[in-house]
């Protein structure tokens, strides 16, 4: 057997089960969608490998998924490989690490942001407008699901806290805008493991046409914030 022949035998191309079960740990860990064909074959089969090795060292029975378990070496790799399958600038784990790390000093913007209710709720909640949501959901304007993905935005948009690794928050003047992962969806993974939620691109888009929300997309990103006819009761 030659050189060459030897070579050969030492690369293993992974099926498509060992590609699939992948793609899966990867979009369980880090929300993002890849693709293969935007890598060589041999960095697929090192994704695969480390996707693996991530998984190897746990109990029986117990899926693990998280990039963490590896070294430092191997981790860079994996967020190197996994950014380029996913569409992502190079640098991306580093900068959504940067954003998280930043989130504490927008505390006082939150504070800054919220403003009254018309007729105060329990603290904590949030105040909706009941008449507008049942005329809008009576005429078709917006269904459940639309409702479902505008509270899950609502929320953090109110409480200035992020549900998502991918996500952040930006000041634009005195209003605070989400700005999600465009890959990573609108609704974080964990919080739709079913995946119950499927049109959920679809009703961000419906509620800004009703203009319950404003979207703006920008590249790779998507930034929320409050439409003007937010059905949130407010003081005037």
């Amino acid at each position: 057997m030659n050189a060459l022949t030897r070579k050969k035998n030492r690369t293993h191309k992974p099926d498509r089960a060992a590609l699939g079960a992948s793609r899966a740990s990867v979009h369980r860990a880090t929300g993002l969608r890849i693709d293969f064909d935007l890598l060589d074959e041999g960095d697929r089969a090192e994704l695969v490998a480390l996707t693996r090795k991530i998984q190897a060292d746990a109990e029986p029975g117990v899926g693990r998924d998280d990039p963490r378990f590896l070294d430092d070496r191997d981790r860079s790799t994996y967020e190197r490989l996994v950014a380029v399958a996913a569409g992502e600038e190079p640098g991306y784990f580093d900068r959504a690490r940067e954003d998280a790390a930043a989130q504490p000093k927008l505390a006082g913007l939150v504070e800054r942001a919220r403003r009254p209710a018309a007729r105060a709720p329990v603290e904590g909640c949030l105040n909706l407008g009941r008449d507008q949501l049942l005329e809008n959901l009576r005429r078709g304007a917006i269904w459940a699901e639309d409702l479902a993905v505008y509270l899950y935005l609502a929320v953090q948009l109110e409480s200035g806290a992020v549900l998502s690794t991918a996500a952040r928050f930006e000041q634009d003047g005195d209003a605070l805008v989400l700005v999600l992962s465009a890959n990573f969806g609108v609704v974080a993974p964990v919080h739709n493991p079913d995946e119950a939620l499927r049109g959920e691109s679809a009703s961000l888009e419906n509620l800004a046409r009703v203009e319950w929300l404003e979207v703006d997309r920008q590249g790779n990103e998507v930034r929320v914030s409050h439409g003007p006819a937010s059905p949130l009761r407010r003081a005037s």
